[in-house]
């Protein structure tokens, strides 16, 4: 009785959570999906098609079609060609998503002894999650932070572009650093904490693209 008493006690702490990051997760894949279809256009002009009516109706004025028209055409610069367009975006959605999955089994399995997380599902489930992140974290770091501060990013104006960078240095250095106290230290707690830490940098983005898409509907409307 006690068992089940705890077991439902869980149950309604994890609720809210779990709607929580099940909303992030359906706006992330939404995000990702529609950004590697958008970008992989062969031509600006199609992309350019494609991508207005998701933000403006058929009778828009042509001059703000013509400057949403102009911000998409920047993607297709030459030095821009395939990284900017598509790389970051698919090594983001598949970081996020790995995130999610551990985000939501990470208390379950720290809650497991040691014996335990080699024989359960959900500790193999966040294993295999946590390696696959670990082969897109580094190409990640390294390329976004050099888009950021070196190469620059499209101008979206300062809010987005010093968000953006935050965002990237606190999860570069969060997730650097979790990922180092599992592997070589196993301390579980220092991981975790890390890893939320990076989780959230890394959200930072997509909730900010959702603020953005919210915000110019309206403005649109």
């Amino acid at each position: 009785q006690q068992q089940q008493q705890q077991q439902q006690q869980h149950i309604k702490m994890i609720k809210p959570t779990s709607i929580f990051l099940g909303l992030i997760t359906a706006w992330t894949v939404f995000w990702s999906i529609e950004r590697m279809y958008l970008y992989s256009y062969p031509t600006p002009e199609a992309m350019v098609k494609a991508t207005i009516p998701n933000y403006m109706p058929s009778d828009a004025p042509d001059d703000w079609k013509g400057a949403l028209a102009g911000t998409m055409s920047l993607m297709y610069d030459a030095d821009r060609e395939f990284m900017s367009r598509v790389v970051h975006v698919q090594l983001s959605g598949v970081m996020a998503i790995c995130c999610l999955i551990n985000l939501y089994t990470g208390d379950d399995v720290a809650a497991l002894s040691e014996k335990g997380r080699m024989t359960s599902m959900k500790a193999s489930i966040h294993r295999f999650t946590g390696r696959i992140f670990q082969s897109c974290v580094i190409p990640w770091s390294l390329y976004l932070n050099y888009i950021l501060f070196v190469h620059g990013m499209i101008n979206f104006g300062p809010i987005v572009d010093s968000l953006d960078k935050v965002a990237s240095v606190v999860a570069t250095i969060a997730f650097g650093a979790g990922l180092r106290f599992i592997v070589h230290s196993k301390n579980v707690k220092a991981h975790k904490f890390c890893m939320v830490v990076g989780s959230a940098a890394l959200f930072v983005i997509p909730v900010q693209r959702l603020y953005w898409f919210l915000v110019m509907k309206v403005m649109i409307s």
